[in-house]
């Protein structure tokens, strides 16, 4: 895989900052991809954020579920399940 767990964590934190009005919100943190720190401050909006840095992560998930479409274990199934698929809604019983 081309991307990594690293990748996961930075998009993870950059989103929960977003449904959280743009501020961080959790201790302070650095995630470190390609080269770059990214920093997550407590109560402090992102400073790297930028439509570079858009563009950037944009490529990054690209390629995240090019490598999940292309997994052997993922190609190999036949079936794959939506998580809802079981699920019975009251009104509809």
């Amino acid at each position: 895989m081309s991307v990594s767990v690293t990748y996961l964590n930075l998009m993870t934190y950059s989103r929960n900052t977003i449904h959280t009005e743009g501020f961080h919100t959790k201790r302070d943190t650095t995630v470190r991809y390609k080269g770059v720190d990214y920093q997550f401050s407590q109560n402090q909006p992102l400073l790297f954020y930028n439509e570079d840095t858009l563009k950037f992560m944009l490529i990054e998930i690209r390629k995240l579920m090019e490598d999940i479409i292309n997994c052997p274990k993922i190609k190999s199934q036949h079936y794959i399940a939506h998580s809802y698929e079981n699920l019975i809604h009251d009104y509809e019983s």
